[in-house]
């Protein structure tokens, strides 16, 4: 695994610990809402943009693992 890689999943690994607003079981189903606002900045040195939104991820349990079946997110732009 090359530093590009380790830097990906370490980012992954920071954005699955944050908390989650709701998590709601149904049998081998489960869904979770959480909030996210996003800041995204160009390499070269533009503007920053942000958006921000409710996310739904929808899990499903398969063979005693939990697995992320859809994920879905209503980022929409924010005025700076």
């Amino acid at each position: 695994m090359n530093d590009d890689e380790r830097a990906i999943r370490t980012l992954v690994d920071d954005w699955m610990k944050a908390d989650v607003r709701e998590v709601h079981l149904h049998g081998d189903w489960a869904y979770a809402w959480n909030h996210l606002t996003v800041a995204m900045t160009p390499l070269d040195g533009g503007e920053t943009s942000l958006r921000a939104g409710d996310v739904l991820s929808v899990f499903r349990k398969r063979d005693g693992q939990w697995l992320l079946f859809r994920d879905a997110n209503l980022l929409a732009r924010q005025r700076t």
